[in-house]
Formats: C-alpha cells, structure tokens, sequence
C-alpha cells in the first residue's frame, strides 16, 4: 500500500472538493488502514529517503565521506520517523 501523493494528485483531489462544493475527504482518510500507515511510517515506506539520502551525498561529498554521510543519512531517518510517528500520534488525539 503506497501512500505517496505527489503535488499533481493533491492539486486533481482540491479540485474535485471544490467542484463538488463540499468536503469529501481529499487527503489522508487511513480509517481502518490506520495500522498500515503506521508500520510504513516505522520502516521507512511513508518517507523518501533515498532522495534525502541522494541529496545529501551531492550536497556534503565534499565535506564528509560516503560512510559518513550514511551515518547520517541513518540518524536522520530515525529521527525522522520518530517526529512523524509523534505528528501522527498528536494529531490522532485531536
């Protein structure tokens, strides 16, 4: 199950919302996939990390080596999906 929506989506999704005149839910409805998102946000599905990861090596190669840069790479990402994982769960008790 993917749950990456790209900007094209988003925009397609607005405009049926606002074609309709109503709220239909556009965005994220997990309801009973609430569990899959959660376990693709703890292993690393939810997020593009090998952009990040891409990105980071063209930005830092000159400064840090390629074993550097993954320790790095490896710090972000679990503190990424911590952040996420407490983003999701404030906005759960909402």
């Amino acid at each position: 199950m993917s749950f990456s929506y790209d900007e094209t989506w988003l925009m397609e999704a607005v405009r049926i919302e606002e074609e309709c005149n109503c709220d239909i839910s556009a965005g994220y409805d997990l309801g009973s996939n609430v569990g899959k998102f959660y376990a693709s946000v703890q292993n690393g599905d939810a997020l593009d990390f090998d952009k990040v990861a891409a990105s980071a090596k063209e930005a830092l190669s000159h400064c840090f080596s390629d074993e550097e840069i993954d320790s790095l790479m490896a710090q972000f990402k679990s503190s990424a999906q911590t952040l996420l994982m407490q983003k999701l769960d404030s906005n759960q008790s909402v």
